[in-house]
């Protein structure tokens, strides 16, 4: 589910999609998103609901989903291998640069 400014950009959206491999879903209420969360957990707090999951299901609405395109998403994944390899390459690296000052 993607709530706040973020949510309102398609661009935004498909590429979390694509990314993570999964739909992403936008509310009819995106961009009260944190209030809302916070509104939920009230309710489970004080006994109104008997869990998030049943909270959400009885006040959250899904405005729209977008898919990932899998051919993007097969992209991510193979830089997303060669960037887990850089931080161990280059962590001596970062170490000499934080010792220069």
């Amino acid at each position: 589910m993607a709530c706040g400014g973020g949510a309102k950009s398609p661009l935004w959206r498909q590429m979390l999609a694509d990314v993570y491999g999964i739909g992403v879903a936008t509310s009819k209420t995106a961009l009260e998103g944190p209030a809302l969360g916070v509104a939920i957990l009230a309710g489970v707090g004080t006994g109104v609901f008997s869990s998030a999951a049943e909270a959400c299901e009885k006040i959250v609405r899904r405005d729209s989903l977008c898919e990932p395109d899998s051919a993007r998403t097969a992209q991510y994944e193979k830089v997303y291998r060669v960037y887990e390899t850089l931080y161990p390459a280059l962590q001596e690296s970062f170490y000499n640069i934080y010792h220069l000052s």
